[in-house]
């Protein structure tokens, strides 16, 4: 697979998640990933708990799917919620209905659930990208600042699911969860 075909689905991914399907055509720039011509990459997507790049190939590879009880689903920040503006504060998760599998934190490959969050304004899909095995998210400095510039609501949304040798397991998703949108105070 390409690195156009891969920043492609990213995109895709990001609005496929978008209220679980239901996204925006092109953006005018004649790159209908949704990304932008300056959108982003795989390059930009932070990686974290033992989460690796072909796990990300996988998930962007499959059709997400809507079930809640395997749906991610965010705890904070709370829909509408207005963060302080530092410091940057733990985001966190769970999956609904359904019982997480046990991770191997540092594993290679995964082999349990991942999660890739994107975090996109009403003007920038994928401002901030993660993906990680674990189940909250505190930015560093870098990724905060990039947040707090974005301006306007930022909406963060969880797409999830079960690896094996990281491949997504038979059943294992992956699964859209609901967007949650918040602002961060100056």
């Amino acid at each position: 697979m390409n690195r156009r075909l891969l920043i492609t689905a990213l995109g895709a991914l990001a609005c496929a998640a978008t209220l679980a399907g239901a996204c925006g055509g092109d953006d005018g720039d004649g790159d209908a990933s949704g990304t932008g011509a300056s959108g982003p990459g795989l390059e930009d997507v932070i990686y974290e708990g033992g989460a690796t790049d072909e796990a990300l190939t996988a998930l962007l590879a499959a059709a997400p799917k809507v079930d809640a009880a395997q749906a991610a689903v965010l705890d904070t920040p709370a829909e509408g919620a207005a963060l302080p503006g530092d410091p940057a504060p733990e985001l966190a998760w769970h999956v609904g209905g359904g019982g997480a599998r046990a991770l191997r934190p540092h594993g290679d490959p995964i082999n349990g659930r991942a999660y890739f969050l994107a975090f996109s304004t009403p003007e920038r899909q994928g401002v901030v990208l993660v993906f990680t095995t674990r189940l909250t998210y505190t930015p560093d400095a870098a990724a905060w600042a990039t947040l707090r510039a974005a301006g306007g609501p930022i909406t963060a949304r969880l797409v999830n699911a079960v690896f094996e040798n990281n491949r997504i397991a038979p059943e294992g998703g992956p699964f859209v969860g609901g967007p949650v949108t918040f602002s961060i105070e100056p």
